[in-house]
């Protein structure tokens, strides 16, 4: 009985089947346009998550000047307190020149690589 089941098991998978393809191009086609996704270039992509990633990190120094700020004005004249808020706030400018310079120095990259494309 087990040879049985064993042979017609091996014959079923042996047996060569017919395919009926499908060409699904324009369906696919449809769904990417009605998602949204376009047809952006690798360096539009890339562009686009460092845009996404500087732009983090824009709030983040917003944030840690919001943050020197509220040191400064709860301060009360201290010496010491006052002199750890400049320093956040020196460090939160020095992060913003460098942020611009990197946006400017990628913005210049990707224009560049488009291009020549």
């Amino acid at each position: 009985m087990k040879k049985l089941v064993f042979s017609i098991v091996c014959l079923v998978l042996a047996s060569p089947v017919t395919v009926w393809a499908l060409d699904f191009t324009s369906q696919v086609d449809d769904a990417q346009g009605q998602v949204g996704f376009s047809e952006a270039t690798l360096p539009v992509m890339i562009g686009g998550i460092i845009g996404v990633a500087l732009s983090i990190l824009g709030i983040i120094l917003l944030l840690i000047m919001i943050y020197a700020g509220f040191l400064w004005m709860t301060a009360g004249g201290e010496t010491d307190k006052t002199k750890k808020a400049k320093d956040f706030m020196i460090n939160a400018v020095i992060g913003l020149i460098i942020l611009l310079a990197a946006y400017a120095i990628s913005n210049f990259v990707i224009d560049s690589i488009q291009l020549a494309i």
